[in-house]
């Protein structure tokens, strides 16, 4: 609802993935990038993912309880990392919470109509 903390809360989260989480994926998916350079920016991911992983040691999802569409736009960035060369084990927080929303059946069913359309 606009003008709610929760609404503040949430821009907050989809500002902090798009600008802190999607802005250093981009650079890695560059075929013309060093490894030198990516290594830079997976650095940095590496940075965002221990605050990120550290937050889900007290949270089920980005606001507390209750999934939002920045868990959405979360799970979405955090789901490159295998393509790209990053291995999500070593945050396990972040780790289970990718897998605790792949496991919400709305997200299921549209990774489902992904392959199907693929």
């Amino acid at each position: 609802m606009p003008g709610t903390l929760e609404r503040l809360r949430a821009n907050s989260w989809l500002t902090f993935i798009s600008s802190e989480i999607h802005k250093s994926y981009s650079p890695l998916f560059n075929k013309d990038l060093s490894e030198e350079a990516k290594t830079i920016f997976k650095a940095k991911l590496a940075k965002r993912f221990d605050e990120l992983d550290k937050h889900f040691t007290t949270h089920k999802y980005l606001m507390g309880e209750q999934f939002t569409v920045a868990d959405a736009y979360l799970y979405t960035i955090i789901s490159w990392s295998a393509g790209v060369g990053i291995d999500l084990s070593r945050w396990s927080h972040l780790a289970e919470y990718r897998q605790r929303v792949a496991d919400r059946p709305k997200v299921r069913e549209a990774l489902q109509s992904e392959k199907a359309a693929a």
